[in-house]
């Protein structure tokens, strides 16, 4: 049972995954951005989460919540591999206009394009 603990362990930890971006929404429009996540993204499975919403993939997931410490929007992304992973990314990029965008400049800023 250890052995399979630490095996699984160390799978998790050879995943993709990206650290946490924060875009900057203004408190009115958190809410509706949330909402238009959930909407873009009805064909595939979700789960809400406190203040926000988590969309699966079979390859991977996105996280998109409030911010606990500023009128901000928090984005979490992990995918199986690094394809994966920048599949997950697109995806939210091409379901949210110019806060896409910003998420784009973001993400390829620190991981490169």
């Amino acid at each position: 049972m250890i052995d399979q603990m630490k095996a699984h362990l160390r799978s998790l930890a050879q995943q993709p995954f990206d650290p946490f971006r924060i875009i900057n929404a203004g408190k009115l429009h958190q809410d509706a951005i949330i909402a238009q996540v959930q909407c873009s993204f009805g064909e595939v499975q979700q789960r809400l989460v406190d203040d926000g919403v988590r969309i699966e993939f079979e390859y991977g997931w996105g996280l998109i919540r409030k911010s606990v410490t500023e009128e901000a929007l928090t984005f979490r992304f992990e995918g199986g591999d690094r394809a994966s992973l920048e599949a997950v990314v697109a995806n939210f990029i091409s379901k949210l206009g110019s806060l896409g965008d910003a998420l784009r400049e973001q993400y390829e800023a620190t991981v490169g394009s």
